[in-house]
């Protein structure tokens, strides 16, 4: 069996190979350890990281369903609930925007 001595470089350079077993640097930790009290051959535990909170869904707009009245317009409706006269006709498939009738229940997307 053949003993060999290894060379010590005190100068710690982040991610230089060979490093693994120096005194201070840990592989699992993001930033050198604090030395150590014990011999370089005792289990060292690194703090980790705290999880990051998973993103929170952005939960789809709620729609409102308008009950038309008697002179109401698709352009009333849009200015009344700050929407546009657009998303109103594409919401409820609106083939003739200025046929709309009193009772009719539109949806009103976004609001």
């Amino acid at each position: 069996m053949e003993l060999r001595s290894v060379a010590y470089n005190p100068t710690f350079t982040p991610g230089m190979p060979g490093m693994q077993g120096a005194p201070g640097f840990d592989p699992c930790c993001p930033a050198p350890c604090p030395p150590y009290e014990e011999t370089v051959m005792e289990e060292h535990r690194c703090p980790m990281p705290e999880p990051m909170p998973a993103p929170v869904p952005t939960p789809e707009p709620a729609h409102v369903v308008y009950t038309v009245k008697k002179g109401d317009s698709v352009y009333k409706i849009a200015k009344r609930f700050g929407t546009t006269m657009r998303a109103i006709i594409l919401g409820n498939n609106l083939r003739n925007p200025n046929l709309i009738y009193p009772g009719q229940r539109l949806i009103i997307p976004g609001v």
